[in-house]
């Protein structure tokens, strides 16, 4: 966005199709804005757990009341408070089977803007065939036009290949549709990807606190 700022509003230009480099850059912002939401939503997990971990026991539930918004580990919390009154072993084993609930809820919210960074890809693909076809298009359409002048006013050949260059500029803009939309929809999966990686990253490093905090109860 800054040093290739000049390039990237050139190839806009260049393109006859320039709705769909916006469409592809609307889900690239789409999808990073929600695997920012979802990694925020980690780290303030991750915050309340520290800042449970940090209290006394007997304040423990206390603290988790005064929040303003129920925590996803709250489950958790409330087992290993001793709320449900199940024997330790029992108690342990729910504790594990929540944890992997709450594990599989965390990774599930990074299947949209999974599928919206795969999905970039095939907005690439979808741009290039769009830009095949309107070259496609605007050949037949500069071939005919050359034969019609050719046996109509008699044009040399030198002529003929200086009108055949000039007419050529427009097949050539349906070429940077096909490239520039894959070339943004390619790059934009990956940082998709990459982001997605971080954040996945983060939901294991939350999953392994809470294992920590769990067997300190052992």
């Amino acid at each position: 966005a800054t040093v290739f700022r000049s390039a990237v509003i050139d190839s806009l230009e260049a393109t006859p199709y320039p709705e769909l480099i916006y469409m592809i850059f609307a889900a690239f912002f789409i999808a990073l804005a929600l695997s920012w939401y979802v990694l925020h939503t980690y780290l303030r997990e991750e915050a309340v757990l520290l800042r449970w971990r940090a209290q006394a026991p007997d304040a423990r539930e206390a603290f988790i009341g005064s929040l303003r918004t129920a925590p996803e580990l709250l489950p958790i919390y409330n087992l290993l408070a001793g709320k449900s009154r199940l024997p330790w072993r029992m108690r342990q084993a729910a504790v594990d089977s929540e944890l992997r609930d709450c594990e599989k809820r965390l990774y599930g919210r990074l299947a949209l803007p999974g599928y919206i960074g795969g999905a970039l890809v095939g907005l690439g693909l979808v741009g290039t065939f769009i830009g095949l076809l309107g070259t496609l298009k605007e050949l037949s359409t500069l071939f005919a036009a050359l034969l019609v002048d050719q046996n109509a006013t008699g044009l040399t050949q030198a002529e003929m290949f200086q009108d055949m260059i000039r007419r050529l500029q427009a097949p050539m803009s349906g070429m940077d549709t096909a490239f520039v939309s894959s070339l943004y929809g390619l790059l934009g999966s990956l940082i998709v990807g990459l982001v997605i990686m971080t954040v996945r990253k983060s939901v294991a490093r939350l999953v392994n606190t809470v294992r920590h905090s769990i067997r300190k109860y052992e």
